[in-house]
């Protein structure tokens, strides 16, 4: 058969496509309409069976690479899609015979809003010529649309927006030199940002301008052949506008503090207050992908310096959009815990960004390690006046801890259990993990103990501050605390030869057992027998009418009374 059989017939089909193009409506390349008619070679109902198949994918999600246009889009040949594009997992969402009209249907009526892609591939407008009759003014109409409503559901993703490929086999065709005039208008929707124009076209003809039929058996849509010099072209574009390969939550160019487990996924899972997370990209948009235990546990996410966002934990993995929408350059984002491992773990899997890696933000050199319970996990700081109290209410990164080392310019772990003691808990048991079983431990979980490598952390000081829960049922016998207390003391001067170690009261007793709690720590510091152990006083601070832990005042007040005395010891 003759090339010019072959256009031939291929103009036969498209004319035949227009002739019906009334069915479809008037101003079919702006106004959102579905496939109603049928032709030879598709069915409506076959149209919405795709089109349904394709919502579908939307629900599942997981897309970071989006095809979106018509048939020159959905005949893609599948080896060279899945070698070309397979990593990055991409999505199809190319019909047949669909003009622009037809593709701002299916994205409102879709759940392409279920969907977060990092780049979006658009080729769409040839058949707003043969469906619409249109100009290439009126296709560049619909192209716009298309776009507009793209940049509206994914406002974070890049668009590689192509220019419509050439068709007719001549050179010399009418047709060409409307998709060169329908291109010009196109290529101005350029932003540098979030859309990027590219024209493939010369490179699926030959040196004199006309079009192989190796590469286009019908001269409009691509071979096999085809379609591997558009992969060709393309992927190098595709691949600067992905950017970087997400990255695992245990990644160097993420800096972290305070205990957590490393899993061999590269999964960091944590239950202690405080754990937190630093890093640095560039680009606009940030995720990180997460999983919880169960639904009590919250984060802090802070972006920039900014005000703090609070975060809570949903039962599961899931993805969290960390930044959204940001101007593009570069960003700092904090992820801090601010729950206690009894509300559940949670973990982080990996990050990932539609721009580059930085290097981890550098983290302070001084350490601290806070030893303690509820009152040094932040409980009940964010409370409501009256209201029940909820697992929301605790904020490690208000805690006196934290803004201890905040104030130093220092790291800090917070290793602390609420309810639990040295010897026993508030309501007097003993079988329970107290401050020598989680002292040890990354995950102070009873059933699966994670332990902890003391050496992952090499503190300047450690600040243990026990003996409200002991205390709560009444006070334990002195000998068989201090004897406990020295003994951990002991642990804490072998794991930590460079560290200085400070023992101070729980910060809510008073009265008689304030004093005979003093008492007990300075006889500890005594038998220590070690100028590396040392006493110092804190003031009680009894919460108020809705909580009895300290208020997020009284825990500021905390800080400022331990402070100058911590200062003296360690000489900063």
């Amino acid at each position: 058969m003759s090339r010019k059989l072959i256009a031939g017939l291929a103009m036969a089909v498209l004319a035949s496509s227009c002739a019906q193009a009334s069915d479809d409506g008037g101003t079919c390349g702006t106004t959102p309409a579905p496939r109603k008619v049928d032709y030879s070679w598709m069915t409506a109902q076959r149209w919405q069976q795709i089109f349904r198949d394709q919502t579908a994918i939307a629900d599942a999600g997981g897309v970071d690479l989006l095809f979106v246009g018509d048939s020159i889009t959905a005949g893609w040949n599948k080896a060279i899609w899945d070698q070309s594009f397979g990593a990055w997992r991409p999505a199809n969402f190319g019909i047949g015979g669909d003009y622009t009209g037809n593709v701002l249907w299916r994205l409102e009526n879709g759940h392409a809003d279920k969907l977060h892609p990092k780049v979006v591939v658009l080729t769409i407008g040839v058949n707003n010529f043969f469906h619409c009759s249109a100009t290439p003014s009126g296709v560049f109409d619909g192209v716009r649309a298309v776009l507009a409503k793209l940049r509206a559901l994914y406002p974070a993703a890049r668009v590689l927006l192509n220019a419509v490929l050439p068709y007719d086999q001549s050179a010399q065709s009418p047709n060409r030199a409307r998709v060169t005039e329908l291109n010009r208008m196109i290529a101005k929707l350029d932003d540098g940002r979030h859309v990027f124009f590219h024209d493939y076209g010369a490179r699926f003809l030959q040196a004199d301008g006309d079009m192989s039929p190796e590469v286009m058996a019908d001269f409009l849509h691509p071979t096999a052949k085809g379609y591997q010099i558009w992969s060709d072209a393309m992927l190098p574009d595709i691949g600067n506008l992905m950017g970087a390969a997400p990255i695992a939550a245990a990644d160097p160019r993420i800096a972290r503090m305070g205990r957590a487990e490393v899993r061999e996924d590269g999964a960091v899972r944590f239950g202690y207050p405080g754990v937190s997370f630093y890093l640095a990209f560039q680009g606009m948009r940030l995720d990180v992908e997460a999983e919880a235990s169960g639904g009590n546990s919250y984060l802090d996410v802070i972006v920039d310096h900014g005000e703090a966002r609070k975060v809570r934990l949903s039962s599961g993995r899931w993805t969290l959009a960390l930044v959204e929408g940001a101007s593009a350059g570069r960003h700092e984002v904090e992820i801090i815990n601010r729950s206690e491992t009894w509300h559940g773990t949670a973990a982080l899997l990996s990050f990932d960004t539609d721009g580059q890696w930085l290097p981890a933000p550098a983290l302070p050199e001084r350490k601290l390690l806070m030893l303690g319970d509820s009152v040094t996990c932040g409980e009940a700081i964010d409370r409501i006046p009256g209201a029940k109290k909820e697992p929301s209410w605790w904020n490690a990164r208000a805690s006196y801890g934290m803004l201890m080392a905040d104030a130093l310019h220092a790291q800090v772990q917070l290793v602390c259990y609420g309810g639990h003691g040295l010897l026993r808990t508030w309501d007097n048991r003993t079988d329970e993990l107290n401050l020598a079983d989680y002292y040890q431990l990354a995950i102070a979980d009873k059933a699966h103990p994670v332990p902890w490598d003391q050496r992952g952390y090499r503190p300047d000081l450690i600040l243990s501050a026990i003996g409200n829960n002991d205390a709560n049922p009444g006070m334990p016998e002195r000998e068989p605390y201090v004897q406990a207390y020295v003994r951990l003391v002991k642990i804490l001067l072998r794991d930590h030869p460079q560290a200085q170690i400070v023992l101070t009261e729980g910060g809510l007793q008073t009265g008689a057992k304030k004093a005979a709690l003093v008492d007990y720590l300075n006889e500890t510091v005594r038998r220590a027998g070690d100028p590396r152990v040392h006493y110092i006083a804190s003031r009680a601070y009894p919460g108020d009418a809705t909580d009895g832990h300290p208020t997020k005042e009284q825990t500021v007040s905390i800080a400022k009374d331990l402070l100058p005395q911590v200062r003296a010891i360690m000489r900063w």
